[in-house]
């Protein structure tokens, strides 16, 4: 967007869907359940992520393409086929077949760990609006509580969650507690480039979500 704000999903990958479809690929809309950091017996999320299998013209077979996994989000297109591992522009991927259809792994430190699971049934937009409107709007939705923002660099992978950042690259993590909301404005209008101009009193805000 032109304040720089990016978005979640539904919005990310919605709007790469539009463009891709213009120059001529063929996109399927796909609905999926995000596992990702969750133990085996946590509660079961919602279906609440947006993802697309693009098919390229003059190539067999179709691909995974999802720019709206936050931090952990592919870096490069994978070919939608449960078994190969796949390198990325970072980490390595693999899907494996799982009962809802297929579910995405990343490979970190020799550790296969699973990000989501989807359907291979194309959803309508109307069912995708309903994902939208509940992530964006029900009290408890993760993106309503509190202050999500990533970003993927060639190297590195940045990750702010209220007031705790993450840099991952090379290997490893750097953990980094900020001590104040202007602490995390400013992370947020320099390392991430948000444009915040307009929007009131943001370190307000931000202060009242510097835990979650």
């Amino acid at each position: 967007s032109r304040s720089r704000r990016g978005g979640f999903c539904y919005e990310n990958n919605g709007l790469l869907a539009y463009v891709l479809e213009d120059l001529g690929f063929g996109v399927d809309r796909l609905a999926g359940r995000a596992v990702w950091m969750r133990p085996p017996d946590a509660p079961q999320t919602g279906i609440t992520h947006n993802v697309l299998a693009v098919t390229v013209p003059g190539e067999d077979g179709r691909f995974l393409v999802d720019v709206g996994f936050g931090g952990q989000t592919l870096s490069s297109p994978i070919r939608l086929q449960a078994g190969p591992v796949q390198q990325t522009r970072h980490e390595p991927y693999r899907l494996v077949d799982h009962p809802e259809g297929l579910q995405l792994q990343t490979r970190i430190r020799d550790q296969w760990l699973p990000l989501y699971q989807f359907s291979l049934r194309p959803q309508p937009l109307v069912d995708l609006s309903i994902g939208s409107w509940y992530s964006s709007t029900y009290p408890t939705a993760i993106f309503v509580v509190g202050l999500s923002v990533a970003l993927v660099t060639d190297t590195e992978r940045w990750n702010l969650r209220g007031r705790n950042l993450a840099i991952h690259g090379n290997g490893s993590t750097e953990k980094v507690r900020l001590a104040s909301a202007a602490d995390v404005l400013e992370q947020l209008t320099g390392r991430f480039g948000i444009e915040v101009d307009g929007l009131g009193d943001v370190e307000a805000r931000v202060s009242q979500v510097l835990d979650t």
